[in-house]
């Protein structure tokens, strides 16, 4: 499942970006917020970038985020679109 999030980040130099905090709104309409405990960018495959077995052109960013929720640790999927400047969560 895929839905759009607000991420609060840090931009490096050399255009690196580091999500740090995720906020979603869930199904009550209240908003969540995450820490990013760890994260990696995934690399691209050809021309392609390959999260949770979907296929993305190389104008966004891929994320593998560790967040803590309700005290157990999932590893979601993050992008950020570089032409919208949207980011998604994968579930």
């Amino acid at each position: 499942m895929k839905k759009s999030v607000d991420v609060i980040c840090r931009h490096m130099q050399r255009n690196r970006i580091i999500p740090l905090r995720i906020a979603v709104m869930d199904n009550d309409k209240e908003i969540q917020s995450y820490i990013v405990k760890g994260n990696r960018v995934i690399k691209p495959v050809g021309k392609t970038m390959v999260l949770n077995g979907k296929k993305y052109p190389q104008s966004v960013i891929c994320y593998q985020c560790k967040i803590i929720v309700f005290g157990v640790e999932r590893i979601v999927g993050l992008i950020y679109n570089t032409q919208t400047m949207g980011w998604n969560i994968l579930y």
